[in-house]
Formats: C-alpha cells, sequence, structure tokens
C-alpha cells in the first residue's frame, strides 16, 4: 500500500466563471485546456506537462458538498482493496464511484478538519456496480 504522487486539485468555480478560470490558468500559468471525461456537472481540465493537473468544477452556489473553494485534494494509488479494508477496519466512512468512460476506482473520504480527500486507481475488471458521479 502506497501513494505515488498527487493526481489532481479540483477547484469549485461558479458556472459563469468557467470561461474566465480556464483563460487564467491557460495565459496566466500556461496550462493546456484539455478531455474531460463526460462528467454530469460541467468543468474543465488543465493540463501541465500531460498530466491533468487541475480540475474546474461547477456547482450549485448553494451546494454543502466539496470543501469550500478547493473541492478536493486527490492521490494516485495502488492497491485500492488494500485501503478499503483499512477504512473499514478503522471505520473510516467513504464513498466509492468510478470515472465515466474509464478504468477508474475513486475512493472519497474526509480528513478530521473536513477536507475532501481522493485517492484514485486504475483498474482492471467490471465497475459497472460502482456508483458514477
Amino acid at each position: 500500500m502506497e501513494l505515488e504522487r498527487i493526481e489532481h486539485i479540483n477547484l469549485s468555480v461558479p458556472e459563469p466563471q468557467l470561461a474566465e478560470s480556464v483563460a487564467f490558468y491557460e495565459n496566466v500559468l500556461g496550462m493546456t485546456h484539455g478531455e474531460r471525461p463526460p462528467f454530469q456537472n460541467p468543468g474543465a481540465w488543465l493540463y501541465l506537462d500531460g498530466h491533468p493537473l487541475v480540475h474546474l468544477s461547477c456547482r450549485p452556489p448553494a451546494s454543502p458538498e466539496g470543501s469550500g473553494v478547493i473541492d478536493h485534494i486527490a492521490f494516485k494509488g495502488k492497491d485500492p482493496d488494500s485501503y478499503i479494508a483499512k477504512f473499514e477496519d478503522q471505520g473510516v466512512k467513504f464513498e466509492k464511484r468510478r470515472v465515466p468512460a474509464e478504468q477508474m476506482l475513486q475512493l472519497f473520504l474526509h480528513d478530521p478538519s473536513g477536507v475532501q480527500i481522493e485517492l484514485i486507481f486504475e483498474v482492471e475488471g467490471d465497475l459497472s456496480d460502482v456508483k458514477q458521479l
């Protein structure tokens, strides 16, 4: 069981500011606006060195989800079953999700101060029974 790196940062933005936010990350920070899976909510992914590092996600203004402006911090991991077993053993509440059109499993949990954490794993096999965002 090990973590490899920060996978991405997801920032909640008001939908009217999405284009402005994309322009900022492209023009000010030099990232590239790129492909994004077909999630139900609007958003954009900004790439750095070919990696989708900043995810912009539009949420309703009164949405209680997430950790404020920074919706969550994601870490890429290996061996999701060991994390699931550890969380269950320690009584840590978590939610399993899957990325649409990808073989990727997500585990969402919160740190003690309420920051949402995502662990994301490339997996093989059927994920049809896992909730899709």
